[in-house]
């Protein structure tokens, strides 16, 4: 066969379909990694890498909006976007860059964290309950935190049946041995 000639199925001859952008893995058995991937390096093929970014990002930053809007863009089926972002590597890029976005705005709201603060204080002061009570939690974090633990040492068996001294607690007790064979 001659190399312009274009074999059936083919819709375009063998030299244009070569020079295409492949978007994802080639065909043929996949290949291993050296070594264990931990997504801080990008992904090999750009369609994996979109996935990884679209999955990682807070869906009011996204580039695409849809898996659809996705499949569009790399021209491939959503199905196909689907077993991408089923991808061991796919996730594992994702799960980095997200937590790396964590980061990122955990960063930024410890910088503010001052301002932030002082706003919560003139909101509770002009009578915002949910600003005293945020203030409060923040102010008094672990004084809250030994009451509890006091209030929960100081609950009782009784207390937790519902039992008082002497108001049921034979009664229970007779259920008990009945339970066991009855009396020996």
């Amino acid at each position: 066969m001659k190399q312009d000639q274009t074999l059936r199925g083919n819709v375009e001859p063998l030299e244009v379909q070569s020079e295409k952008i492949r978007y994802g893995a080639p065909d043929g058995p996949r290949h291993k990694r050296r070594g264990k991937y931990d997504g801080r390096s990008p992904l090999n093929y750009p369609g994996h890498e979109a996935v990884a970014q679209y999955l990682a990002a807070p869906k009011s930053l996204r580039e695409f909006r849809s898996d659809m809007d996705l499949a569009k863009h790399f021209q491939v089926t959503r199905m196909t976007i689907y077993r991408w972002k089923n991808d061991v590597d796919v996730m594992q890029r994702a799960y980095w860059l997200s937590m790396r976005n964590q980061m990122a705005g955990d960063l930024v709201a410890r910088r503010e964290w001052p301002q932030i603060m002082e706003k919560a204080v003139e909101m509770a002061k002009r009578g915002d309950v949910h600003a005293m009570k945020f203030c409060e939690s923040r102010a008094w974090a672990e004084d809250l935190r030994v009451e509890q633990s006091q209030l929960s040492a100081s609950v009782s068996i009784e207390d937790l049946l519902g039992t008082g001294e002497g108001d049921g607690a034979e009664e229970l007790q007779d259920d008990n041995r009945q339970a066991e064979g009855g009396d020996r």
